[in-house]
């Protein structure tokens, strides 16, 4: 998954607790989150003068700027967590691990970096990249009759053909 594709699947799945995510939805969110945080930073030390703080200041006391701070940036990062987690086969209550001091978060850093479980789990399909099945390595020997070298490429044959994508 892309990044851009990452992003909108957040924001589309704002409410969605359900399901699985996977790293790379979780991590290209958060690297648009970083990124929007650094063009806000640059923003502020650009263009702020003493009287645009002041009025920033007053604005940012508006609870309309939380309630949309709370929309376009936690809620999609909090749903997307619970289905990262979901994605390592664990409830979306370790979330509440973050609650302790240092080791909740570090915790929560630790599961977003593991693999998600391969194949279908008690939390709905896989959301990675589908991983193809190496074929069957011919035998080291070789085939000793004519027989046995036409079953082997039939074989060989019939593994990659099921295994093309459709």
């Amino acid at each position: 998954m892309g990044f851009l594709r990452a992003v909108l699947s957040a924001y589309v799945n704002i409410l969605n607790f359900g399901g699985r995510a996977s790293r790379a939805q979780y991590w290209y969110f958060h690297l648009f989150l970083f990124l929007v945080g650094v063009g806000l930073v640059l923003a502020g030390v650009v263009l702020m003068t003493p009287e645009t703080l002041l009025a920033l200041e007053a604005k940012l006391r508006d609870p309309a700027y939380a309630l949309a701070s709370f929309f376009l940036f936690s809620l999609p990062s909090l749903s997307l967590l619970v289905r990262r987690l979901h994605d390592i086969d664990r409830s979306g209550f370790w979330c509440l691990i973050a609650f302790v001091p240092l080791v909740g978060a570090l915790v929560l850093f630790v599961f977003s970096l593991l693999p998600g479980t391969e194949g279908p789990n008690r939390f709905g399909a896989s959301s990675g990249p589908r991983r193809r099945a190496k074929p069957p390595k011919p035998s080291q020997r070789g085939p000793s009759t004519e027989e046995d070298r036409k079953a082997e490429v039939h074989a060989l044959y019939l593994a990659r053909v099921k295994q093309a994508p459709s």
